[in-house]
């Protein structure tokens, strides 16, 4: 793979985001729950960004279908602003990230969209599977911060 500029930009901006936000949750967030659940959604976000930017979930990284999954980011970012970050809202934010994320890729596999990948439909079922278990480990967290 031949990086661009851009492609370093990108990698550094994630990166300092990541950590400026590690910094933020250690700082300000007392519960081992809360911080696993913003730890786990952070790395979820972030291998989801790489994973679809680098080789495409949907076929390759150039099929335009790959953008839907911005949808699960912005389930995310509402439903974080709304709830305030507060555990309680950030589960059911989390479980509707999940349910979106199994949607989109259930969408793709209906639809045959990425079937001149190498290995469909197993690349689409494996990452979906596991973004989305990603997405209900976080909510599993933020699920057991309310119970404390």
């Amino acid at each position: 793979m031949n990086w661009t500029s851009l492609d370093f930009l990108v990698a550094g901006l994630v990166l300092l985001v990541v950590s400026g936000g590690a910094l933020t949750v250690v700082v300000l967030v007392r519960s081992a729950w809360h911080r696993a659940g913003l730890a786990i959604a952070g790395l979820t976000a972030i291998a989801l960004f790489w994973v679809n930017g680098a080789v495409g979930i949907i076929g390759s990284e150039a099929n335009d279908a790959n953008a839907l999954f911005l949808g699960v980011y912005g389930v995310g970012a509402l439903g974080a602003l709304l709830s305030h970050f507060h555990a309680r809202g950030l589960t059911w934010t989390l479980l509707a990230m999940a349910g979106v994320q199994a949607l989109i890729g259930l969408i793709a596999w209906l639809a045959g969209w990425g079937a001149d990948g190498n290995a469909w439909p197993r690349d689409i079922a494996l990452a979906t599977g596991l973004f989305t278990a990603g997405w209900l480990a976080a909510a599993y967290c933020f699920h057991r911060a309310t119970r404390i």
